[in-house]
């Protein structure tokens, strides 16, 4: 007689053909060096943001909740650039700078960065963009534009893309 021992969760034959073709799908992105996304159930496929990697982005200015505004005088000083492997590069006016980011769904975070200290002239922004990138929490993509927006409802980036 055999003992009682803990038995398997039996699946269906359709989870069974699923996991067994996602598996599939896995080998073979890991073998070609596929990238593979999935849309999720609550975000339906039509409405997926377009890209927002490989393009420089240039600082058009940030709209605070209190209805003050920064813009820079010069946008191509402003700039930052998403690499697909999870790099970014800015310039902050006189300052440049490298580092990190991360996507998750809609949210991003961004730094640490490393990035240069010289003297920018008088009126720079280089210290208010740096801090408002690194606590950027969430992205969108509108009319062409990318948009951080700020913690606790306190502001808004926006980005054009650059020529």
């Amino acid at each position: 007689m055999r003992s009682p021992g803990p038995t398997k969760p039996r699946f269906s034959s359709t989870v069974r053909t699923a996991r067994r073709w996602l598996g599939a799908v896995a080998v073979t992105a890991i073998v070609t060096g596929l990238t593979i996304t999935l849309a999720s159930a609550a975000e339906p496929a039509g409405d997926l943001s377009p890209p927002i990697l490989s393009i420089l982005w240039l600082w058009s200015g940030t709209q605070m909740s209190d209805g003050a505004a920064v813009t820079p005088d010069d946008r191509t000083r402003y700039t930052l650039a998403l690499s697909p492997d999870g790099r970014v590069a800015v310039q902050a006016d006189c300052n440049r700078g490298i580092g990190s980011y991360e996507l998750d769904g809609k949210r991003i975070a961004i730094g640490p960065l490393g990035v240069t200290r010289a003297a920018c002239p008088p009126g720079s922004l280089s210290d208010t963009f740096l801090a408002q990138l690194s606590v950027a929490a969430i992205y969108f993509v509108q009319d062409g534009d990318l948009y951080f927006d700020l913690p606790i409802d306190s502001g808004t980036m926006r980005f054009s893309a650059g020529s």
